[in-house]
């Protein structure tokens, strides 16, 4: 036999018999057009209307810290801060007896700061806590 005739043999069968069971193995027919009727279709149900959504409320933000060059005055409301220079210290005398020597990785820095009473005649207070000093490789 020739390839051909034994692909016609296979193929033909098979095509058949999918179409045969994509029909389902009925002929198709038209179906019959409903009758009107005069049955009222049921009412449409009442679609309750959304609720108005709350609008967000104001989030305060805390300050953030913002790293500013050397002379230039920071303020809160209540002072300025400026620091006016800097230098590092290799060692820091306490009197004639003693005296520090910072360890490997760290330094002492001396800072001029001038701190302004915005208001005056008020005490202040400056948290030294949120004052940093930052590297100009942006290190803490």
């Amino acid at each position: 036999m020739k390839p051909n005739r034994i692909l016609m043999k296979v193929v033909i069968p098979l095509l058949a018999a999918f179409l045969i069971l994509a029909c389902g193995g009925a002929t198709l027919a038209a179906t019959a057009t409903p009758a009107p009727t005069d049955t009222p279709t049921q009412k449409p149900t009442n679609t309750p209307r959304p609720t108005n959504t709350p609008l967000p409320t104001p989030t305060k933000i805390p300050p953030t810290p913002t790293a500013v060059p050397m002379g230039t005055p920071v303020s809160n409301g209540d002072y300025e801060v400026n620091i006016v220079y800097m230098r590092t210290l290799d060692t820091v005398y306490l009197d004639t007896m003693y005296h520090w020597v910072p360890t490997k990785g760290n330094m002492f820095v001396e800072l001029g700061v001038i701190v302004s009473n915005s208001n005056p005649g008020s005490k202040i207070n400056v948290r030294w806590g949120d004052v940093s000093i930052q590297e100009s490789n942006g290190s803490v």
